[in-house]
C-alpha cells in the first residue's frame, strides 16, 4: 500500500467517524466531491492546502494525519517541514 492509498483510507476512517458523507466533506473543506472520492481511493496527491482544508473541515491537526504511521527517522524531516509551513504562511500563498 502506498502512502496515497494510507491518506486516503486515514481520511474516510476520520470522515466516517464524523458520520460525514464524502459530499459533507468536499462541502465543509471546499473541494469537489469526487476529489474527495480520488483522494480516499489513493488516486490523488493532494496538495499542502487541500490537506491543510481537509484536516480543518475534520477538525483535527495536520500533524496527525501527516505523521501517525511514520518510522521514526521520518518523524524529524516532517516535522521541520511542518513548522516552516506554519512559520512562513504568508510566503506560500494560495
Amino acid at each position: 500500500m502506498n502512502i496515497q492509498q494510507q491518506l486516503g483510507m486515514r481520511i474516510a476512517y476520520l470522515r466516517k467517524q464524523k458520520k460525514w458523507t464524502q459530499e459533507d466533506l468536499a462541502f465543509y473543506a471546499q473541494v469537489n466531491k469526487n476529489y474527495i472520492s480520488d483522494l480516499e481511493n489513493g488516486r490523488r496527491n493532494p496538495s499542502v492546502e487541500i490537506l491543510f482544508r481537509i484536516a480543518e473541515a475534520l477538525s483535527i491537526s495536520m500533524e496527525f494525519n501527516l505523521l501517525k504511521n511514520r518510522a521514526p527517522h521520518q518523524l524529524s524531516h516532517s516535522l521541520s517541514l511542518l513548522q516552516h509551513l506554519k512559520n512562513n504562511h504568508d510566503l506560500y500563498p494560495y
